[in-house]
């Protein structure tokens, strides 16, 4: 009698804390994909955008690279400048993308930390900021050592929009790109 006691006092336990072990196992394997899957998707973003910050670096270094190919006969380092003026207004801008930056915006606080974030947008900004100073050289001629006002006179080449003269506008742009180099990829591999 004794033992049919116990027997009812512990199969009905033993059955309770079967189901709550299954239901805590059950929890810790989900939590663990869920957390395995926000992982992956983690790492998936940092790399999209890792490799989107490269693939614009790479570019921006090649542009680079081809603009700074100097004609040797040219040693004054005035003409210099007003040949890489000219040389950087008939060269092709390269595309710089930010199609896996601005497509993950929502993610962006769950991937990165707020120090990262402000590191990629500022290399975001950069290419920005080239873009722009690019976008004031004229689709003509370029008015080479000519002040803006006598450009307008003669009327056949138009002047660097913003600039009193093509050294101020070459060294707004050397600092742009060399910082964009020089700062390099904000995200780090995992």
């Amino acid at each position: 009698m004794d033992n049919e006691i116990v027997k009812l006092i512990i199969s009905p336990s033993a059955t309770l804390l079967g189901v709550i072990i299954g239901f805590m196992l059950n929890f810790m394997r989900e939590s663990y994909k869920e957390n395995s899957t926000r992982r992956e998707e983690r790492q998936s973003v940092r790399t999209l955008i890792r490799l989107e910050i490269q693939q614009n670096i790479d570019e921006l270094q090649i542009f680079w690279d081809r603009l700074k190919k100097l004609d040797k006969n040219i040693t004054d380092p005035k003409r210099q400048i007003s040949a890489s003026v000219i040389k950087l207004s008939q060269s092709p801008i390269p595309s710089w993308s930010y199609k896996a930056w601005e497509s993950q915006m929502s993610k962006l606080p769950t991937v990165f930390q707020s120090e990262e974030i402000v590191q990629i947008q500022s290399n975001y900004k950069r290419l920005n900021q080239i873009s722009n100073l690019l976008d004031l050289l004229p689709n003509r001629k370029i008015a080479i050592g000519t002040t803006i006002a006598t450009t307008y006179l003669v009327g056949e080449v138009m002047p660097i929009w913003n600039y009193d003269n093509e050294s101020s506008f070459w060294k707004d742009f050397e600092d742009l790109v060399l910082c964009a180099l020089n700062s390099g990829n904000p995200i780090e591999e995992e």
